[in-house]
């Protein structure tokens, strides 16, 4: 592995950083302690292959990349039914997408062979989520859920994909990645938007 993996994971740095800011400032703070914990994961990759320290940070960028992973989809999934139509409806599924996360990460340290079973519950949650922000017709909700379950599909189709040389998967993995964060927070940032317009339109009338 050369200095050139450091590439991919700069830009998802850098992305992350940017969505971490944005989100903070909307007072988004799940969302964007999810944020950071991706750029996290991305600045400890940065370093590593930047520095030549491909071994040495090995266990300890795949263990971040790992357990924030995990942590942050479950943060994603608390921000999108906390902005869901549900409203005071959803006001338990947030400590229990909480609670389950919190399960998931110990028995993913435990039993590190479950994690991507884990990973890809909290993705599905999340993707429900998603779809039910809005309080439109289900096809008008299927392109917001369509855009979260980026994720997934990078996950099962992109990373580590025995049909793309190393090199590749890595590259377009961590680049789809940080495509799939900048679309998510401008779908929450986009939501919040709408929301206020919404509100103030109301109270005009």
């Amino acid at each position: 592995m050369g200095t050139n993996y450091a590439l991919s994971e700069a830009v998802l740095l850098a992305i992350a950083c940017w969505a971490t800011i944005k989100l903070c400032r909307k007072s988004q703070f799940a969302a964007a302690a999810a944020a950071f914990l991706f750029g996290l994961a991305a600045a400890i990759g940065t370093w590593r292959f930047a520095t030549g320290a491909v071994t040495q940070l090995a266990t300890f960028h795949q263990a971040v990349s790992q357990f924030g992973g995990l942590i942050g989809l479950g943060l994603f999934a608390i921000c999108f039914f906390r902005l869901s139509s549900l409203g005071p409806l959803s006001k338990p599924v947030p400590e229990i997408i909480g609670l389950v996360t919190a399960l998931f990460t110990i028995t993913a340290f435990v039993l590190p062979g479950y994690s991507p079973i884990f990973v890809i519950i909290l993705s599905l949650i999340g993707i429900l989520s998603v779809f039910l922000l809005e309080e439109k017709n289900s096809w008008q909700q299927l392109g917001p859920a369509a855009v979260y379950g980026i994720f997934l599909t990078n996950l099962l189709f992109i990373r580590k994909a025995p049909w793309l040389d190393p090199v590749v998967s890595w590259h377009a993995f961590h680049l789809v990645l940080a495509i799939w964060l900048m679309l998510t927070t401008r779908l929450i940032l986009n939501h919040i938007s709408e929301s206020k317009l919404k509100e103030n339109t109301a109270f005009d009338s």
